[in-house]
This record gives C-alpha cells, sequence and structure tokens, in this order.
C-alpha cells in the first residue's frame, strides 16, 4: 500500500491538531539533525529518505505518544545508518531519547523472514524501551498500542507473533 509522503509540515499540522502540548524546540532539532544526517540518502522509490523517519514521527503522534518518542521516531535511524553515534545522541538529546533509539538500533541485527515481521518486531521493541517509564500516561498508551497489536499480529498471518514480556 502506498501512502503519501509526509512533510515536517505535516507533522507540525498534526502535533497542532493534537491538541497536546509537545517541545517543539526539541522536535525541530530532533529533525535538523536527521535531515542533516540523511541529506545524501534516498529511498528506493526516489524520494529523500527523511521522509521516512518524518512518517514514523507522524504516525507516533497520531498513536498519542510524547516528545520522547517522537524525537525517537525522527531519528531512529540516524545511529544505524549516518556516522552519529549513540554517544552523540545522547550529548544532545538525553539518556531517554538514546535508550529508545538504541532498542530499535540493535534490532537491525536480527535476522527476519519479512518485512511485516521486522516492522512488527521495531514496534515491539520501541515499546520495550518504553516500558521503563513511570507515568501513568505512557503507560496508558503503552497498554492500548500493545492490545492493538496483539489483535493485528493476531489478524495478520505473515506478522510474526508479538510478545511483550
Amino acid at each position: 500500500m502506498a501512502y503519501p509522503i509526509q512533510t515536517y509540515d505535516d507533522l507540525l499540522n498534526l502535533i497542532k491538531a493534537s491538541g497536546r502540548s509537545f517541545d517543539l524546540e526539541q522536535i525541530e532539532h530532533a529533525y535538523q539533525v536527521a535531515a542533516e544526517a540523511h541529506k545524501e540518502q534516498k529511498r528506493k522509490s526516489g524520494e529523500p529518505y527523511i521522509t521516512h523517519p518524518v512518517a514514523a514521527a507522524c504516525i507516533l503522534v497520531e498513536l498519542g505518544m510524547d516528545t520522547p518518542c517522537v524525537v525517537a521516531g525522527l531519528l531512529h535511524d540516524v545511529v544505524e545508518d549516518t556516522d552519529i553515534t549513540l554517544e552523540e545522541i545522547t550529548k544532545m538529546f538525553g539518556k531517554e531519547i538514546a535508550n529508545l533509539i538504541n532498542g530499535v538500533t540493535k534490532l537491525g541485527k536480527v535476522p527476519f523472514s519479512s518485512r511485516e515481521e521486522q516492522q512488527a518486531e521495531n514496534i515491539r521493541k520501541m515499546l520495550i524501551a518504553m516500558r521503563s517509564r513511570t507515568r501513568g500516561k505512557r503507560m496508558s498508551v503503552l497498554a492500548s498500542f500493545s492490545g492493538a497489536l496483539r489483535e493485528m499480529s493476531a489478524r495478520t498471518s505473515s506478522v510474526a507473533s508479538v510478545s511483550l514480556r
């Protein structure tokens, strides 16, 4: 299924429409770091690579996630696909965001039988990285999201079983 390319302006519009509070300076900083880091990269379709992390961030806003999750969505491929290190991300954005990114980045070393299986595992790893958070709102969103993941994996035979233990 082809999705329309999402831009940084689309992300900002989603944030505004959500009615929730976000640290727009931190999101802007993450976008600038990701855009600069990915500036020479293209997707197979020929689109600029930055469209992928922007789309991930848009999905996270739509799922009700907070600033650290949106920032991690924007930066999730920077450590794996560019010269920027996790230590640099920690210095720029803090340990919480670095831990979220690290949870997804470690995934690249695990072989998967399909793209759907890899995507399900990416989501599972991000949820596990978020598990250490204790704020009630985040846990509520996490519970709702994990339930939706379980339902999706049960209905879609091409997606690997997702365990959130």
